[in-house]
Formats: structure tokens, sequence, C-alpha cells
């Protein structure tokens, strides 16, 4: 996969019975989550999209709780997930913003009255004036032209229920914690009132806040393979749909790379059809294009 020779590294994947071919979307992912809850001790399930991304996470704490491999859940939060999809040219624009997105202000704006990484919810959004007006932590509410406010990041809010034992990711840098984007633990301690330790993978050190401060975290069982890069384990459960339109440019000979790079002895993939995933992965997709120093500065506080 590293050198390029995909077709070759499937057709030894499958002489060694690792690609496993099950045509039925809700059915390939309930196989996932049952190999997954058998051991699931140094295994990540990759998916090159975050619609799969949830809908595996889900499957695979069902499994787990059927095992009793997972405890009973102790606290629900909206944690924010990252609209990726919107870049810093939309940011401008009052049409990328939904109602109930939670907008954060890295450099925030003296003249608004919004403080620099302060948050702020969306409560109304008027595309022909292009403006949108958010709700500040204090309660009151501000209008403003997107395009007058630079260093922005937009969330969506998520519910995810944790309990202990969980495991999770971090999804945005947290420098006075000295956690990176994509870190991962395992939660340790967790009450009612939303306290939560994380042990964390790379170390022995364990973070601990209150989950009403910081929100950016979400399950680690399964993630996209973008986030998954840097991460070692044991053996990795590889999702590919090669018939889902939808995320036809997410899968390429980079996916195939990083994916089947991630474990140290086992490399599973499941897929709708054995016959297409190949093909599949063979696809390259090589659209890079020069940042401006704006997009620079955007991308660099979003990672």
């Amino acid at each position: 996969m590293a050198s390029g020779r995909v077709e070759r590294g499937v057709e030894l994947l499958s002489e060694q019975k690792r690609v496993n071919s099950i045509e039925h979307r809700g059915e390939r992912f309930q196989a996932i989550a049952r190999v997954f809850a058998e051991s699931p001790e140094g295994t990540l399930v990759v998916s090159p999209d975050n619609n799969s991304r949830r809908e595996l996470n889900a499957a695979i704490r069902t499994a787990l709780r059927n095992e009793g491999k997972l405890r009973v859940d102790v606290y629900t939060l909206p944690v924010l997930i990252n609209r990726q999809e919107v870049t810093g040219e939309d940011r401008t624009v009052a049409s990328s913003y939904r109602v109930g997105d939670s907008v954060r202000y890295m450099r925030g704006s003296d003249a608004l009255g919004l403080e620099a990484k302060s948050y702020a919810t969306v409560i109304r959004a008027d595309h022909e004036c292009n403006q949108i007006t958010v709700q500040k932590s204090d309660g009151t509410a501000v209008t403003y032209d997107p395009s007058r406010v630079k260093g922005v990041a937009i969330y969506s809010p998520e519910l995810r229920s944790l309990a202990v034992e969980e495991r999770v990711q971090f999804t945005a840098p947290w420098k006075e914690k000295s956690v990176s984007s994509r870190d991962m633990g395992t939660v340790t301690k967790l009450d009612q009132q939303g306290n939560i330790t994380v042990k964390l993978d790379d170390s022995n050190r364990t973070v601990s806040w209150n989950l009403k401060d910081n929100k950016h975290i979400d399950y680690a069982y399964a993630t996209t393979s973008h986030s998954s890069q840097g991460a070692t384990v044991d053996r990795a459960l590889i999702h590919i749909d090669t018939g889902d339109s939808r995320v036809r440019t997410l899968i390429d000979q980079t996916l195939a790379y990083v994916a089947t790079s991630r474990p140290r002895y086992d490399a599973q993939i499941f897929t709708d059809n054995a016959d297409r995933l190949a093909t599949a992965l063979s696809r390259k997709h090589e659209n890079a294009t020069a940042l401006s120093p704006e997009r620079i500065s955007d991308y660099s506080l979003s990672v």
C-alpha cells in the first residue's frame, strides 16, 4: 500500500482472509461491532467519513454493552463536532451558519464584545443581509456580518452519553492541559456532575476537568482515516463502502495506506463489494492548491 501497489495489497489481504464482503450497510456495521467487541483492547475502527464513523461508534458501544465490557452511562452532554466542510471563505457568509451551531472566536472582537477563545451559539442567520445573531455565555445577543470577524471555528453540537471505561478522543488542542487534537484515552472516573478523568494512551498521564468547561471530545472506537493519522494500534478494522457516492472522493490510495499502516499485527477490511475494492482504493485525488496567508491562519487555528 505504501508504494502505491494497492491492487497487490488488496490481493494479499484477500488471500489472508482479511477482506470481508457484506453488502448490506447495517449488517456490515453490526459485523464490525461484533469483531471489535470480541477483543476491544488495541483495536481501532477506521472509516472514511463522519457519518459512518458516528454509526459505527453507536453500534460498537451497543456491542460492548451486550458483552458486559462497557458500564452504564453516567453523563450526557452536547459535544462539539468541527464542521470541517465549512471553509475559511464559507465562514464569511451567513448561509454557512445553522441555528444551534457553536462558534468559537479564537481572536475575538473588541468592537462586538466577543472575547478571544470564547464561545457563542447561533440563534439566527439572515441570508439576505448576510448577518448572524449569536447568544454569548452571559445570555446577551450580538448581531454582525460574519465577514467582519476572522479566526472563527464552527461546531455542530451532538449529544454523547459517556461511561466509565469509555474510549474517547480529544477533537481540539488544549494547551492548558498539554493535550493535542486526536489524543486518545480511556475514561477512568466520571460522576453525574460531569467531573471526568481520562488516562491518555501515550503516557501514564491523566487529564481531569468538568465536561462543561471543555466539550471537544468524542468516542474513539471508530475514527476517520484523517483523524487516525499518527495513531498506532494492534489491530485495525477498516470500513470501505465502494458503492456510496457521497464518500467517493475520500476512498483512494491515501486512505489505503493510512488505514493499513495504523496496526502492528492485523488489518481487516469490511466492504460492500470485494470485487470493486482494489479499484476504489487505487484512485488518486491530488487536487492540491496553494493556500493564502488567511487560509493558512484558519487552518492553523483548526488543527
